[in-house]
């Protein structure tokens, strides 16, 4: 095989910026978003360049496919540039609803750049095909895109691997000072620059010759055959086991298998698509067979799928996990509808279905975003109410001790307002004199859940373990001021684990050592190196007020004076504030793996 030469290269270079001058000048843009980004990071403020960097990740594929589409339908120059500038608005349009600061604002933007980034992904796959041509090509296209994908992942690889070992070089035989940061800046730019420009460089200008196009690889099948093939038949004897365990005990099915069947049959559907060339074929006859029980013995599994998910959201409401389970129960429920009765059976509708529910899941009142908060928000209303928490539109303090598994409930659905979307469907419950906003540059965009539940009147506990899970962790709440009243002494914080038993930890004038078990402390007043008194504090009391308040695996925003403990002798007075707390509690009692405390003391009026 003939190499190119470097002229050849580089007229090849130009000829792919004269086809794609749009998805190219778009990758630029993200780049030089990152590299800012990058430079910026010691000092993170709201930037534009966050929106620029997801819409121009966007706009890879949505120009790219639009530039194909057009080859493919033979649209005319204006047809195909103005169809270039409608891409534009729409990733401009994007870039607008991004956050200036992304990094604390609600997971939703990345979520939603992710469903965008996967649906596009489609569109560049099948958007030449949905109208025309045959299913063959279609074949042959997209074994086009994935193998000139992965080989410009490769070569992209390689050059980075090769650049940053010379940076490296130059680091450390030369002297010259390379900052961490320039490894991640040289990947952006390959990645950002050479992989698109050598993936659209590989794409074929004339697209209809790949509808006569008959080379099927032979690495395929084996791939598909020998690996992807008995996968599958692994993962169907263990789920129709399942499917029998459930029908024998009758049991309702765990929401764990949704994930299952889910990859099963989205595993099973592109094996028989790598298949579709030579399904034909007398030695693969097998392969057609096989395909047509496969969208039959799928029924019941979908209907798995839904029981599994419905009890979920039974107990739990929706989430955005929840809802994409659901939408792709709806998608093989289409998948499984067309194979049984459709007569076509055209490969396409698989990648096409899937593209448009990852549209129509994105936006508007019916979407993922909306449904999950406003399924979050009614449950949180009808807990508040239950325990007069909910009055007239407006919080209140709660009147009385929450019980446990409210607390756990309340708490977990704050956590996931705070982290998806935001507290502003309710921040009109808690009126204008209590803004759960902060300013974005600081930690995050929305004040901490504990804080909000402290405004409920209400112990911030994360609810997400088993009564039996084993290490339990607690956590005073960092919020609220310690007072030291009849102290005038503070030892700073230290941190104490196992195998820390009896070991000594002194300050100017007092020291400690703890027990074996870490539960008991030993406070020693200390004056010329001698011990003049000492006060014991028991930490058991803690725990065992801990364990019988709460009975989650973690719990946070825990009332400080909660977890203190104090001590008098003759001449000193001393107060532990533990401000973090980790047991095992399989251990009979209650074992302490290991904690981090401040501790007040002062002398007292004998002690002088």
């Amino acid at each position: 095989m003939k190499l190119p030469s470097i002229q050849q290269v580089l007229e090849g270079a130009a000829r792919t910026f004269v086809r794609f001058p749009f998805v190219i000048l778009c990758s630029a843009c993200g780049v030089v978003a990152a590299i800012k980004l990058i430079e910026n990071e010691s000092s993170p403020t709201p930037s534009i360049f966050f929106k620029i960097l997801l819409a121009a990740a966007l706009g890879l594929p949505l120009l790219t496919a639009f530039k194909m589409i057009g080859d493919k339908l033979k649209w005319g120059k204006n047809t195909a540039m103005g169809a270039q500038f409608l891409g534009v608005l729409l990733i401009i349009g994007y870039g607008l609803t991004v956050p200036s600061y992304l990094f604390h604002a609600p997971l939703i933007h990345m979520i939603r750049f992710q469903i965008l980034l996967t649906a596009l992904s489609l569109l560049l796959a099948v958007g030449p095909y949905v109208w025309s041509g045959k299913q063959l090509g279609f074949w042959q296209y997209d074994k086009l895109l994935f193998f000139r994908l992965l080989t410009a992942a490769l070569y992209s690889a390689v050059i980075y691997a090769g650049l940053a070992i010379a940076l490296a070089a130059l680091d450390k035989l030369f002297g010259v000072d390379v900052p961490g940061k320039r490894y991640f800046e040289l990947w952006v730019i390959i990645a950002g620059i050479f992989a698109p420009w050598f993936f659209l460089s590989g794409l074929p200008e004339d697209i209809d010759t790949l509808d006569d196009n008959t080379t099927y690889p032979k690495s395929i099948k084996i791939f598909a055959q020998y690996v992807l093939f008995p996968l599958v038949c692994i993962y169907f004897v263990i789920l129709y086991a399942y499917l029998a365990k459930i029908l024998f005990q009758w049991n309702w099915p765990r929401g764990w298998v949704s994930g299952l069947i889910l990859g099963f049959s989205s595993t099973a559907a592109f094996t028989f698509l790598l298949f579709y060339p030579i399904r034909d074929t007398a030695e693969n006859a097998w392969v057609g067979k096989v395909s047509r029980w496969f969208y039959i013995i799928l029924i019941p599994l979908v209907v798995v799928l839904f029981l599994a998910a419905s009890k979920r959201i039974s107990q739990y409401g929706i989430t955005e996990s929840r809802y994409i389970i659901l939408a792709l129960g709806v998608w093989l429920s289409s998948l499984v509808v067309y194979y049984n009765l459709s007569k076509t059976k055209s490969i396409k509708f698989i990648p096409i279905s899937l593209m448009v529910i990852a549209f129509l899941i994105s936006f508007g009142p019916w979407g993922i975003f909306s449904v999950s908060e406003r399924s979050q928000v009614a449950r949180l209303r009808v807990l508040m109410e239950k325990n007069e928490i909910f009055s007239d539109g407006l919080v209140q303090k709660a009147p009385g001790k929450v019980p446990s598994e409210d607390s756990k409930e309340i708490s977990s659905i704050l956590r996931y307002l705070s982290e998806f979307h935001g507290y502003d469907r309710i921040q009109p419950w808690f009126g204008p004199e209590h803004s759960l906003r902060q300013d974005p540059t600081l930690t995050q965009e929305f004040v901490e859940p504990s804080v909000v539940a402290g405004l409920m009147g209400l112990e911030f506990v994360t609810a997400y373990s088993t009564p039996s899970a084993r290490w339990v962790n607690f956590e005073a709440d960092r919020t609220q001021s310690m007072p030291i009243e009849g102290y005038d002494r503070l030892l700073p914080g230290h941190f104490v684990n196992e195998g820390d038993g009896s070991k000594p930890f002194e300050g100017s004038d007092i020291g400690y050592r703890v027990s074996k078990g870490l539960d008991t402390m030993i406070v020693e007043l200390r004056a010329g190196g001698k011990v003049e008194d000492t006060a014991v504090v028991s930490l058991r009391p803690i725990i065992d007020k801990l364990l019988s308040r709460y009975d989650s695996l973690m719990t946070k925003g825990v009332p400080p004076e909660v977890m203190t403990a104090s001590a008098s002798a003759p001449k000193f007075r001393v107060k532990v504030c533990i401000r973090d707390l980790n047991l095992d509690r399989r251990q009979q009692p209650v074992a302490v793996t290991s904690y981090s405390l401040v501790m007040l003391y002062a002398r007292t009026e004998r002690g002088l």
